[in-house]
């Protein structure tokens, strides 16, 4: 409730003060006498319009020669709006801001409780006739305070336009994603190729170790082959041991026999008896030792038949295609990168 306002130098008001009174307050006069400028000095206050110093300094107060001011009074104290050469801001109850600017600071616009619905001006339009539905409905939530409820409104569909925006963005990011994920799909595919390609080196690396195997198998053979002792000399001696004619032991036993009843006790007959027992054990040891040739060239040519037919299984258990060179393995004698 304003209870009093003083105007010092503006416009056409030297030094002007006046009462208010409780409940409504008519200000008359004569045109060009001034009660506009009142309504003006006061809304110089409470919005800081008019801006600029140019329409509202008093003609004889060019340049600011005494402070231009206006004061108002309510129950809460006192508000001044001040203007001279240093100066340009509020004092509250002696409490001064500076640096005023377009907006009214917080502090005056708490200290009046005063917005712009409470002014309605000679030159305004017709009250809430001249607005639209929805600026009259914005000025009717401001009159009763409901304007937060515009306010948070309106912060929601702004954040709802956000929205859309940023959906619109993230739409087309995952259709360039998806694009570019068709793009790389033959990663997949190589993948599944190189764990092939690993699979076949490991089965390639199994196969030239098996062949290696055999490549060493085959090369032992031939040489256990190139190695098989050459029995036709063992042969040769066998036949010529057949051949030799052994002596007519009984015969020499018969002759040594009457020589000892001819020589009676005289002759003795030991070295006789050494003899032949001598020549028995010479008969004795090469019959054995015949025997003993046999028996090895029998085994050895056992030996011979045997590794023959091992050979022949090796042959017929190799692969059909050599897995060196790829060549047909024909007879089962391989390449001839894996022979020589």
């Amino acid at each position: 409730m304003f209870k009093r306002i003083e105007i010092r130098n503006f416009q056409s008001h030297k030094a002007t003060d006046i009462d208010f009174a409780n409940g409504v307050n008519t200000i008359t006069g004569e045109s060009d006498n001034g009660k506009t400028a009142v309504i003006r000095a006061m809304m110089w206050v409470l919005r800081t319009r008019p801006a600029g110093s140019e329409k509202i300094n008093s003609r004889w107060n060019r340049d600011f020669k005494e402070p231009m001011s206006v004061r108002i009074y309510t129950e809460k104290g006192w508000c001044e709006r001040r203007r001279d050469k240093k100066f340009n801001g509020y004092i509250i109850n002696g409490t001064v801001l500076e640096a005023v600017g377009m907006d009214v600071p917080d502090e005056v616009r708490e200290f009046f409780g005063f917005e712009d619905v409470n002014v309605q001006l000679q030159m305004d339009s017709p009250y809430l006739l001249s607005m639209t539905p929805g600026e009259a409905s914005k000025y009717l939530n401001k009159v009763v305070n409901l304007e937060s409820i515009d306010s948070m409104l309106s912060l929601a569909e702004s954040h709802k336009r956000e929205i859309a925006s940023e959906e619109k963005v993230v739409t087309k990011d995952i259709a360039d994603l998806k694009r570019r994920l068709e793009e790389t799909s033959w990663v997949d595919e190589a993948e599944r190729m190189s764990l092939r390609i690993d699979r076949y080196d490991a089965i390639i690396s199994e196969l030239e170790g098996k062949g290696d195997a055999l490549l060493s198998d085959i090369l032992l053979m031939e040489k256990a082959l190139s190695d098989t002792v050459d029995v036709s000399l063992q042969k040769s001696l066998v036949r010529d041991a057949d051949a030799i004619a052994l002596p007519d032991t009984e015969g020499m036993e018969r002759e040594i026999s009457e020589y000892e009843r001819l020589a009676g006790t005289v002759v003795d007959t030991s070295a006789f008896s050494r003899t032949a027992e001598a020549i028995d054990s010479m008969d004795f040891v090469l019959h054995f030792d015949i025997e003993d040739e046999a028996e090895e060239y029998a085994s050895l040519e056992k030996e011979i038949d045997s590794n023959s037919i091992e050979l022949d299984e090796l042959r017929g258990s190799l692969p059909k295609v050599c897995p060196y060179c790829g060549s047909p393995m024909e007879g089962g004698e391989g390449c001839s990168e894996v022979i020589s």
